[in-house]
């Protein structure tokens, strides 16, 4: 296959002239000559919105970065093809500073660096937090690659997106290796990488460090020429991720996500470790009712630092289920309670929990009521709530713990639940291990209400028997 260097087509490289109608001009002479490599060498390459077409890897070389135009107007409208999409509430439009729209065998590749140039549409916030404001109308995803098949990206460095960072959205057969992705703490909506409606997706050895979701798996399928399409067959392993957010979210749309894994991952620093959600709450522009149903994922041997370990909830949907969802070899550090819970009995089962260590060292939590709980059963009511409980469950069929240990470090002042369950069926525990320096008994340890008692076997409360 054949190469075209940017420089042959009159980039300059200085980051001052713009560069975008060279590289755009190496880009589509590749296409249109069958294909091949587009080379971008060091230097700094300022540009408004470039389109990646069949058969063309652009590749960056160690040095070399695309930078974002600071003038919007330098970036495609909001109509520039009917699925993309801008979000007013969140003020980011539909520009873009790479697509790559229905186009196969693609690749962007090398050591060189993408850079939004956050810079020219947020600015520090006035309250001395570690956070940006919008100056006024800003990019959104910064690469988006739409309904695309056989998709590589590797080694790039991606940064500073005035928005989410990548976008996969009805993607097929990607492959996405040794990316690194920094968006700074406190950018609005800063996702790393988000993958909508995909299927056959592999994601491995990245460093994500973002503001918002590091990872989201997605099924918001409305916008594609294929709505049928599910997200589906995704494989995440080996990556470390940081975010102000969430390390690992599940959910967004009215489609159907299943058949997904995340294995042997740190997560660190993160408000929540794994989240999952069918639906928002109904004032939330991102999804309505109708949900999203969530199948067949597993967690495995992961080390999650956050906040908040572990955040299930179905939301305002009344049909969409989670379910068939495991989690194994877990090493988890929280300070504030993880939180299971269906909106309806039904809506959330098949749970299982095995070889998992939650350590609450430093506990954050609170004395917020069980009947406060239930009758507030929105995302944002709850997500930052101080619950009085190291592990909340409700509405939930046949959840297993297999060897399951709960370390809670709380002084005899407050004295706090390790497991409360509420109306939930086929509750089983099975090693379970219960640390806390409190005296508590074990009927206080783990309480229930309404549903069925949880069957025990060989579990223990600071290694007196849970019986």
């Amino acid at each position: 296959m054949s190469s075209y260097n940017i420089k042959e087509f009159g980039a300059q490289g200085n980051g001052t002239i713009k560069d975008t109608r060279a590289i755009q001009c190496a880009l589509d002479t590749c296409t249109q000559n069958g294909g091949g490599t587009v080379l971008v060498p060091a230097g700094i390459y300022l540009c408004g919105t470039l389109y990646l077409h069949d058969n063309t890897t652009l590749h960056l070389d160690s040095g070399a970065t695309i930078q974002g135009s600071p003038n919007l107007a330098d970036y495609n409208p909001d109509d520039a093809y009917p699925q993309n999409a801008f979000c007013k509430e969140e003020n980011w439009t539909g520009a873009h500073l790479l697509i790559a729209l229905e186009a196969h065998h693609v690749a962007l590749t090398g050591t060189g660096t993408i850079d939004g140039n956050s810079a020219a549409f947020l600015e520090p916030s006035r309250s001395g937090l570690p956070e940006f404001t919008i100056k006024d109308r800003r990019p959104g995803q910064m690469i988006c690659f739409v309904e695309c098949t056989h998709v590589t990206i590797r080694d790039v460095s991606l940064n500073r997106a005035p928005s989410w960072t990548l976008f996969l959205h009805g993607c097929e057969a990607c492959s996405l290796s040794g990316i690194r992705i920094f968006n700074p703490r406190g950018t609005p909506t800063g996702d790393g990488l988000d993958i909508d409606c995909c299927r056959d997706v592999t994601v491995s050895n990245c460093i994500i460090r973002s503001s918002d979701d590091s990872i989201t798996l997605r099924g918001n399928n409305a916008r594609l020429k294929n709505s049928d399409r599910p997200c589906e067959n995704v494989v995440i392993s080996n990556c470390l991720l940081s975010s102000d957010t969430c390390g690992i979210r599940v959910g967004v749309g009215d489609g159907l996500i299943r058949n997904c894994q995340v294995d042997n991952c740190i997560l660190t620093d993160c408000r929540t470790g794994i989240h999952m959600i069918s639906s928002y709450a109904a004032n939330f522009t991102g999804g309505d009712k109708k949900g999203c149903s969530i199948e067949h994922i597993a967690f495995s041997n992961l080390t999650i630092t956050a906040k908040i370990p572990i955040w299930i909830l179905s939301g305002e949907s009344r049909t969409a289920t989670i379910r068939d969802i495991s989690f194994s070899h877990l090493r988890i550090f929280a300070r504030m309670g993880g939180f299971i819970a269906g909106a309806l009995p039904g809506l959330i089962s098949d749970l299982h929990f095995t070889e998992i260590n939650l350590d609450f060292a430093e506990p954050d939590l609170g004395l917020l009521p069980d009947d406060h709980i239930t009758s507030n059963l929105r995302e944002w009511d709850l997500l930052e709530a101080r619950l009085p409980y190291g592990l909340y469950l409700l509405n939930l069929n046949r959840v297993s713990f297999h060897h399951f240990a709960l370390r809670l470090a709380t002084g005899p002042a407050n004295p706090l639940i390790p497991i409360q369950t509420n109306a939930c069926q086929a509750i089983t525990f099975n090693h379970l291990s219960l640390e806390t320096p409190s005296s508590i008994s074990p009927e206080q340890a783990i309480q229930y209400r309404n549903g069925s008692s949880p069957k025990m076997t060989d579990s223990y409360l600071n290694d007196r028997p849970l019986i």
